[in-house]
């Protein structure tokens, strides 16, 4: 029974009426032990108190009591309850049933996150769609030409819908540990440039210039190809958000590289623009999910849900690989994707064409 005690998740230190502890289980004495240190921290005297006035108000009301507490980064639920004599006339000593909650309020968080960011993000298409349609219904629209760029206007407001849906059911699934990689080779040159000519309209609304470079001898990579563009896609997609503002007056750029680190051995996919940049206190987070860095200078119009990068770290990691990232703000942003270079692989890959 003592090793069932020890071994459940939860704390339990039992406290009689003079404030003893009498009993406690080995997740119950870790507990103890954050509170109890002889250090003088104010915040460790501020939980003594807290803990010692819930124990005394569960004697008094002969009631349970609830709180949470916050310890460093961790958060604590603690249940007061009062443990009564034979007779049940009077508390002879309370239970504290201690409960990590750190976790539980991360994805609490996380849950809150997505349903305001795609609720918000949702929301926008959603107003255009609904307004242009209404105007197309209503023949506010009087010649075909209005009509034609209200449906083009409806078309790509619902690929932004579609981009955010697949997103997060690609994330989700990679999550769970459902996205097999299907590795296959793929021919550098011929991926890019697909990828690119997806933009080609953007980079013209835009005036953008965008740049690809290759090395010669990378010919062919083994990758799982659709999860890859993904990847390229959404690096892309993030430099052209967070482009040059107009009034800076200097050119916008988005070059795209692919080269070979012959030090370290990787193959290294590269996106750089000279757009708004990422403030330096945001880079360590920008790969979380649902994270926007609201600290640029000019927010891009388009700002997006925060799960692009958090996608493509995901599925880097699965191909063993990982992105880095350099910024600095009104200068602009380098994504470097590497990944391990398999000289076998590119011989093979060739051979088989």
């Amino acid at each position: 029974m003592r090793l069932v005690f020890d071994s459940l998740a939860v704390g339990v230190i039992y406290v009689d009426k003079d404030l003893s502890i009498r009993v406690l289980n080995s997740t119950g004495e870790k507990h103890r032990n954050l509170y109890a240190k002889t250090t003088g921290e104010k915040q460790h005297h501020e939980i003594r108190i807290k803990y010692r006035e819930m124990i005394e108000a569960v004697f008094t009301t002969q009631t349970s009591k609830n709180i949470e507490i916050q310890y460093i980064q961790s958060i604590y639920k603690i249940r007061f309850s009062p443990l009564f004599d034979e007779e049940k006339s009077d508390v002879k000593g309370v239970l504290l049933i201690i409960e990590d909650i750190t976790e539980a309020k991360r994805l609490s968080s996380i849950r809150e996150d997505l349903i305001t960011n795609v609720s918000h993000d949702f929301r926008t298409p959603l107003a255009t769609i609904k307004g242009y349609s209404e105007a197309i219904i209503d023949d506010i629209a009087e010649t075909v030409e209005d009509k034609n760029e209200m449906a083009k206007i409806i078309f790509d407001e619902a690929n932004e819908l579609n981009k955010t849906i697949n997103s997060l059911l690609s994330l989700s699934r990679i999550n769970a540990g459902h996205a097999d990689l299907q590795i296959e080779s793929v021919r550098l040159k011929s991926f890019f440039l697909h990828i690119i000519s997806r933009f080609s309209d953007t980079f013209k609304r835009n005036q953008i210039k965008c740049s690809f470079l290759i090395e010669d001898n990378l010919e062919y990579y083994q990758m799982d190809e659709e999860k890859m563009s993904h990847v390229i896609y959404n690096l892309i997609d993030n430099a052209i958000r967070y482009s040059a503002d107009s009034s800076s007056h200097r050119e916008k750029f988005v070059a795209i590289e692919v080269k070979l680190d012959t030090v370290l051995d990787e193959i290294l996919f590269m996106v750089t623009d000279n757009g708004l940049g990422i403030s330096e206190e945001s880079i360590p987070y920008i790969f979380e999910r649902f994270f926007k860095d609201d600290k640029a200078r000019t927010k891009p119009k388009q700002n997006g849900t925060g799960i692009g990068l958090s996608l493509v770290q995901s599925i880097v990691k699965e191909h063993t690989g990982k992105v880095e990232v350099v910024s600095k703000l009104d200068e602009g942003t380098r994504f470097t994707v590497r990944l391990p270079y398999k000289d076998a692989d590119f011989e093979k890959s060739k051979s088989n064409q």
